[in-house]
């Protein structure tokens, strides 16, 4: 008894609320003005004159739309004058129709590089990542490694088999496909094919 009054309880009010939304949305989308729901994407590519934009907005508009994003991966001068112009003629528009205007915080996914500005005003801004070149080397000797062109040697370890050996740092020594040591401490151009070292047997070298 008590089970059945808790559910009536919890199902009642439930099951009834969803049906009176139901009804109010039906009829706002068959009232003669339904609500605008709906926000394209409006690409802006450049050299668009400022009617064009506004011709464009009211085409929205016509349309049922109630608002719109302004995309800017296609903009030939994201972040510049021009595009800053077509933006205010856009928002302008909209807001005298009506709209809401959104606007993409980047020009392409994901954020935070302002679309190659950052970069452009400082470099040292770029991403870096740590990659890791190993092979499996048996008994003492020079061994060559291929490593990826274009990348800096950071430092260069053999790995032994035995857990109780210590590791062997072989980033101070020099070889023919690798050049010496900078004396300032900063990493070491790789030439793109290859770096020797020199292991006791069986061990790991990794070149990160």
């Amino acid at each position: 008894m008590g089970l059945s009054l808790l559910l009536a309880a919890l199902s009642g009010p439930a099951v009834a609320a969803p049906l009176e939304e139901l009804g109010a949305i039906r009829a706002a989308f068959e009232a003669p003005e339904p609500p605008r729901t709906m926000g394209p994407l409006f690409w802006l590519h450049g050299g668009e004159t400022p009617d064009l934009i506004r011709e464009m907005v009211g085409v929205m508009h016509a349309g049922g739309m109630g608002e719109f994003t302004i995309e800017s991966r296609p903009h030939r001068d994201y972040l510049g004058p021009e595009w800053w112009d077509a933006c205010r003629t856009a928002i302008e528009e909209a807001e005298r129709l009506g709209m809401g205007v959104w606007i993409f915080d980047e020009k392409w996914f994901p954020s935070g590089v302002a679309g190659g500005k950052v970069l452009e005003a400082s470099p040292r801004h770029r991403r870096h990542f740590i990659v890791e070149v190993a092979q499996v080397v048996d008994g003492p000797g020079d061994r060559a490694i291929a490593l990826p062109a274009g990348e800096e040697i950071v430092a260069v370890v053999a790995m032994p088999e035995d857990p109780k050996a210590a590791l062997s740092d072989l980033s101070l020594i020099p070889g023919p496909g690798r050049p010496h040591p900078r004396s300032d401490g900063r990493p070491r151009p790789a030439d793109g094919a290859s770096a020797p070292t020199r292991s006791a047997p069986r061990r790991t070298t990794s070149i990160i």
